[in-house]
């Protein structure tokens, strides 16, 4: 395998489509998006971070329009993904930790 070929399967495992599947986490983060955000935003201003980590899986979006992200790190109420969103999202709009 080429590295440009290694590459390429990097980013594509880092990337995360639009989904709505997944099951959401009984008792895990959940919390708002504080202000609306962009598609192709990596990072996200959310109400409360006190109940993310680093590596959860995190559904964003009102219902209908959600899309599934990896938290890459936090830094107070700013959360940033492992790769770009690809749907605009609204101020208050859900964030809920979903199974992996």
């Amino acid at each position: 395998m080429s590295f440009e070929d290694l590459l390429n399967a990097s980013l594509v495992i880092k990337r995360l489509a639009p989904t709505a599947t997944g099951t959401d986490t009984v008792g895990g983060a959940s919390t708002t998006l504080s202000a609306a955000t962009l598609a192709g935003a990596t990072s996200i201003a959310v109400a409360s971070a006190a109940s993310v980590t680093v590596n959860d899986y995190l559904r964003i979006g009102a219902a209908g329009a959600t899309e599934v992200g990896r938290v890459a790190s936090l830094s107070g109420t700013t959360i940033t993904l492992t790769a770009a969103l690809t749907l605009d999202h609204a101020s208050g709009d859900a964030i809920r930790e979903v199974t992996a």
